[in-house]
């Protein structure tokens, strides 16, 4: 709930979700869309990623996140950047 207080409050490029077990799911799932719906910044990129969408990614279909995140790397970092950047000249 914190997070999506702030989020309502400030703008961020990127919010990242970690999920560790199938009970953080249901609350991903909540958050994601509260986020999406609330967020000064309706752009944000939002990341969803975890021990449990490792092992399980099936489970990550219905979240609705941006990216999904196995690790963090080069590669994660430019698709994000390149989400943003695109979302910032839409906007504009």
């Amino acid at each position: 709930r914190e997070l999506i207080e702030l989020a309502g409050k400030e703008p961020y490029d990127v919010i990242g979700l970690s999920l560790g077990s199938e009970r953080s799911l249901r609350a991903a799932k909540t958050a994601i869309r509260e986020l999406k719906d609330n967020a000064i910044d309706r752009d944000v990129v939002l990341l969803a990623g975890g021990s449990l969408l490792f092992n399980r990614p099936e489970l990550a279909d219905d979240l609705a996140a941006d990216l999904l995140v196995n690790e963090i790397d080069d590669t994660l970092i430019a698709q994000t950047a390149d989400l943003v950047a695109q979302r910032r000249l839409a906007r504009s």
